[in-house]
């Protein structure tokens, strides 16, 4: 009776070894634990593989999922931050922090134009669709261009847009700005981006660096000098003979105001 107990208490303590034994390799450094492993009724261990969740910012941790330390790429980090790396500024500078960008969103992006951690371009095929992207507390915000060159047709950033943005002077310089159409000075266009000339219809005299323009069938006649657009060239006063304005002699000689144009002006006397 006594031999037969033992005999048969030897298979139990020998299975409760093995069992012991699997559960060590389980738990320890030799194979890993939850989906990355799996122990078979027999004892071994069978590797399987899990898809992992890369990390931006670099930490130790898990994936970013339930039970994970890391923060995927454009999400919000504790505390603010995140959106294509919350931390360092390489961390943001990535094509893949780019790609999750809100607002006009990435579009084509093959690498980095430029990126100072708060304003990045993107490099595309070709520079015109090279795009803007500034950094929030909730990632990047992608701004499309907003206008086109009449030359090309090319998607360009109009000046006014890129100060609007206040976007940086790096970045700035990695984008297609937009290219202002060329004006002919002696031309009604011209003379009509200064507000004040807006009645006058008829162009009298002009040599591009001075002109006399007139409101047709009136006397309203005014001369302008060019100062990168056209800016009035205002009289000394009035004739007292014809009520007409008048230009002090010693002032035309001085601007070097042309003989085409002085010999069309009244001067004081």
């Amino acid at each position: 009776m006594f031999t037969t107990m033992r005999t048969g208490r030897i298979p139990r303590i020998a299975a409760a070894v093995v069992l012991a034994g699997a559960a060590l390799t389980a738990c320890s450094g030799g194979g890993d634990s939850g989906a990355d492993a799996s122990t078979s009724a027999s004892g071994t261990t069978t590797a399987t593989t899990a898809p992992r969740t890369a990390h931006p910012s670099g930490s130790a941790g898990g994936g970013s999922g339930s039970g994970g330390g890391g923060v995927a790429v454009g999400e919000p980090t504790p505390g603010g931050g995140g959106g294509g790396g919350g931390g360092p500024v390489t961390d943001r500078c990535t094509v893949e922090a780019l790609q999750q960008a809100y607002g006009d969103g990435p579009g084509e992006i093959y690498g980095i134009a430029y990126c100072d951690g708060d304003w990045a371009v993107s490099q595309s095929v070709t520079t015109y669709l090279n795009r803007a992207f500034m950094h929030r507390d909730h990632g990047w915000v992608g701004f499309a261009p907003d206008s086109y060159n009449p030359g090309t047709g090319n998607e360009c950033y109009s000046g006014a847009y890129l100060d609007q943005l206040g976007v940086s002077a790096g970045a700035r310089a990695a984008v297609t700005e937009c290219v202002p159409p060329v004006v002919e000075p002696c031309t009604v266009e011209a003379l009509h981006r200064n507000p004040g000339a807006a009645d006058l219809d008829t162009i009298l005299w002009c040599n591009a660096s001075w002109l006399r323009a007139g409101q047709a069938a009136t006397d309203n006649v005014h001369n302008f000098v060019w100062v990168g657009s056209w800016a009035e060239y205002y009289p000394d006063g009035t004739s007292a003979t014809t009520g007409y304005p008048c230009y002090n002699s010693d002032r035309l000689d001085r601007d070097g105001v042309p003989a085409g144009l002085r010999d069309q002006l009244m001067e004081c006397v």
